[in-house]
């Protein structure tokens, strides 16, 4: 496994996994930051619940859909970021955008909440996904709880999804990084090609590869992360230059 320095310059590329969240939704209030934390802005009746309610309000947000982001968050309009205008008491003319929901399963825990799975594409807000599905039910709310249990295929064990065990540790004690990176495609290249590609060149790939991120192998070594453009190879990420620049010299083919 690379060292610990070596392998955070990955990490960017989890984001681009699905995420696996349970979220506890409470009917009938309505914060400004659409969780427990901020001042309640209104409050409306709760309808009566039923499963065939659930279930169409699932179909309807489930696949690419339409969502205004909360004022409370990082989301920028022109240069400023939400959360600064909102405690600054200003407000800034936020945009919906479209996101993508995997999934969504709605069970009622009481008369007044309810428990939301979901899984989710990078850049969906579950705040908002709770604040559209109570106004689907005929009423308003805001998110009471909330915890990610996956990204990707690395998961919290279902019997810890109600505690504080974080099992991630001993995930980054047992996987490489290529193994982590499992989400992307492998491409193996020759002495060459490494050498080129490591001296800030783009090689032409002798194999015909579609455009995109790749994990880089050469002599079943893992040397990070390159794109593909046009048959070109180019650097993404990699590790330090002297770490390669040793293995290339090791394995360095015979005249």
């Amino acid at each position: 496994m690379a060292a610990k320095d070596d392998s955070t310059r990955f990490l960017s590329y989890y984001l681009t996994l699905p995420k696996t969240y349970i979220a506890e939704l409470s009917l009938g209030r309505e914060t400004d930051t659409l969780d427990n934390t901020g001042r309640t802005l209104r409050e409306l009746t709760v309808p009566s619940l039923d499963e065939k309610m659930f279930r169409e309000i699932e179909t309807r947000f489930v696949g690419d859909i339409s969502q205004m982001p909360p004022l409370f968050s990082n989301v920028q309009v022109d240069g400023r970021r939400g959360h600064e205008a909102a405690r600054a008491g200003e407000s800034l003319e936020l945009k919906p955008r479209t996101v993508q929901v995997l999934s969504l399963d709605i069970a009622q825990k009481s008369s007044n909440i309810l428990h939301l799975r979901t899984v989710v594409r990078s850049g969906t807000y579950i705040r908002s996904l709770a604040r559209d599905v109570a106004h689907a039910i005929g009423t308003c709310g805001h998110l009471s709880a909330l915890r990610r249990v996956a990204i990707g295929r690395f998961t919290v064990p279902e019997s810890t999804e109600n505690s504080n065990a974080n099992p991630v540790g001993s995930i980054t004690q047992t996987l490489t990084d290529a193994e982590g990176l499992y989400f992307l495609e492998e491409l193996a290249i020759d002495w060459l090609t490494a050498k080129n590609f490591y001296q800030g060149q783009k090689p032409l790939l002798q194999e015909k590869k579609p455009d995109g991120l790749y994990r880089i192998f050469f002599d079943k070594n893992f040397l990070g992360i390159a794109r593909v453009e046009n048959q070109k190879l180019c650097v993404e990420r990699i590790y330090p230059q002297t770490r390669i620049e040793a293995l290339l010299a090791q394995s360095k083919p015979l005249r």
